[in-house]
């Protein structure tokens, strides 16, 4: 399923129209939570990395991403992820909390 993720991820990278799929997969309740925070850590790469070109999908990330599910979520898992994925997953967080401060 993890193999599977990651080509689903690697597709996105190279359309960045597919970047939505990541929010949709990183709110999914039914599978492995690593993926949910893979799909997440590689939304923000893609989208923190050039606000302006994203800032439609940013802002449907605002709207749709669940933070404090994903908050709880990576805790546990934060030893099974690289340093640049907790790095990724920390700056998606603290930008969505900006937006509603």
């Amino acid at each position: 399923m993890l193999q599977a993720a990651n080509v689903a991820f690697e597709l996105c990278l190279k359309n960045g129209d597919s970047i939505n799929n990541l929010i949709k997969i990183s709110n999914l309740k039914n599978v492995d939570a690593i993926i949910n925070l893979k799909a997440a850590a590689k939304f923000s790469e893609i989208a923190l990395s050039d606000e302006e070109k994203y800032k439609n999908q940013i802002k449907q990330a605002t709207k749709e991403l669940n933070i404090r599910w994903l908050i709880n979520l990576i805790e546990p898992f934060r030893d099974k992820l690289s340093n640049e994925e907790n790095e990724n997953i920390d700056k998606l967080i603290e930008h969505i909390k900006s937006y509603f401060n």
